[in-house]
């Protein structure tokens, strides 16, 4: 029943997705400086703002490890980012995620719910060059555990970056094509550390365990020529 729900839940948002769609709306061009267009990538965060919805699947296989199973993860992203001003945009996104593992129930839910920021502060046409700052947070309790969902707040601020090479001279003609993108930031969990406690079977004893949340890093780039 709690699966059947969850499915309805997702398959009305996708609807209203289309209705939201399916509107007439104004928007700017983007990805453009000087004579370079940068186009949109898909798992690498673009440098530039814009007005867009986006959707990725991924599969992935996971390893078994001691006593947990192989598991089959399916997801589904979905972003919406919003222009404010020409250089300011905001964005709202969403997981839906199917974990199954081998011989166990297969669990459905979302992820945490994330919100963020962009601010497009420099647009060298010349030198066909970008640089954005940004944050987005995952709101912790937004999200379902079963599915992995984190039990706290994520914030992870970034910058964006991209730049063309056509300013090279017209003795590297060759390599004036190319152009590079990328996103690089850090990801600070708002709790050091998870405490879980359960019951041990066998002796009836309450357990305690600590999980570390350690800072991490993410970071991305693409390679362009046109």
């Amino acid at each position: 029943m709690k699966n059947l729900l969850l499915l309805k839940t997702f398959y009305t948002g996708i609807i209203c997705i289309v209705v939201l769609l399916s509107m007439p709306m104004s928007t700017w061009a983007h990805g453009v400086a000087g004579k370079r267009f940068f186009p949109t990538t898909l798992s690498i965060e673009d440098p530039f703002v814009t007005d867009e919805l986006s959707f990725i699947f991924s599969f992935l296989k996971e390893a078994g490890e001691e006593d947990h199973p192989p598991v089959n993860e399916y997801e589904l992203e979905v972003e919406y980012t919003k222009r404010i001003t020409p250089h300011l945009g905001i964005s709202i996104g969403e997981e839906f995620r199917i974990l199954d593992p081998d011989g166990e129930d297969t669990e459905v839910g979302f992820g945490n719910l994330e919100v963020g920021a962009k601010y497009q502060f420099l647009t060298n046409a010349p030198h066909e060059a970008v640089v954005s700052i940004g944050v987005n947070v995952a709101i912790q309790d937004t999200g379902n555990l079963e599915v992995e969902a984190e039990p706290f707040t994520v914030i992870s601020p970034a910058i964006f970056f991209g730049k063309g090479l056509g300013d090279l001279p017209e003795s590297l003609k060759y390599l004036r094509p190319l152009a590079i993108t990328g996103a690089i930031g850090p990801n600070f969990p708002t709790d050091s550390e998870t405490v879980t406690t359960h019951m041990d079977e066998e002796t009836g004893e309450i357990e305690r365990e600590v999980e570390r949340n350690p800072n991490t890093l993410s970071y991305g780039f693409s390679i362009q020529y046109s």
